[in-house]
């Protein structure tokens, strides 16, 4: 399994961009504390795109997708930080 990528796509797939409204190319960055056991906590903008649907949809998104699949056994940390970035391409 690849950690690094997989709360990525999850979360991607569980996106509704449907009522997002922002300019082209518009970008949010959402941070997240992901635990060892696949659980999600501290979801926070971290950075704003400038359009409220954008910026609640992209957090939604994360805690959508939670949980995540556990850490696989012999990770060294019990969580990690993960800030992913999701931009509206139009």
């Amino acid at each position: 399994r690849d950690l690094h990528s997989f709360p990525t796509r999850r979360s991607s797939d569980l996106w509704n961009r449907a009522d997002v409204t922002a300019r082209p190319h518009a970008h949010a960055v959402v941070r997240f504390m992901l635990l060892r056991d696949g659980s999600v906590q501290d979801v926070k903008l971290v950075q704003p795109s400038g359009s409220y649907t954008l910026d609640t949809s992209a957090q939604r998104a994360v805690l959508d997708a939670a949980p995540l699949p556990s850490f696989p056994r012999g990770f060294p940390y019990n969580s990690v930080s993960v800030d992913l970035n999701f931009e509206l391409q139009q």
